[in-house]
């Protein structure tokens, strides 16, 4: 099992941060290593999600996450079923710093007996700072063009 906490501070007001992060059908848009995601909305609040996602990091990935989400300062999934991973849960935490952000990013993972431990840390230690970053430049991206368009 890997385990990895990332905080960081964005540019943003937490409901931006919480819109792109629980916009799971734009991840292929801004995120290289997703392909694709299929997202069900489990109740009428559109609090409750399934989404399916296909990725390639390291290896092709294919699996299924229950998302819950409490607008607009967390989301948390957990893993339902998938292809290599044995468990992937984790979750967002949102916190107004002034005009920015705290996002606190935890995961954990398990991949198959057969996939060597060196590979989930691979996945963890390198892809995780590479992600949040490309979540950062999405959230302040997105800011910058409503900022310039009001």
């Amino acid at each position: 099992m890997a385990t990895a906490s990332q905080s960081l501070i964005i540019a943003a007001p937490v409901a931006q941060c919480f819109a792109v992060i629980t916009d799971f059908a734009n991840y292929p848009k801004f995120l290289p290593e997703i392909s694709a995601t299929t997202v069900r909305t489990l109740d009428a609040d559109e609090n409750t999600l399934e989404v399916d996602i296909t990725a390639q990091i390291v290896m092709a990935l294919k699996y299924t996450i229950h998302v819950e989400c409490e607008a607009p300062h967390h989301v948390a999934w957990r893993m339902i079923r998938g292809n290599v991973m044995k468990i992937n849960a984790g979750s967002w935490t949102l916190t107004a710093k002034g005009k920015s952000t705290h996002a606190q990013y935890d995961i954990e993972v398990t991949l198959g007996a057969l996939v060597p431990q060196a590979i989930t840390k691979v996945l963890i230690e390198t892809t995780l700072p590479s992600t949040l970053n490309h979540f950062k430049q999405r959230i302040e991206s997105l800011t910058r063009k409503t900022k310039k368009s009001q």
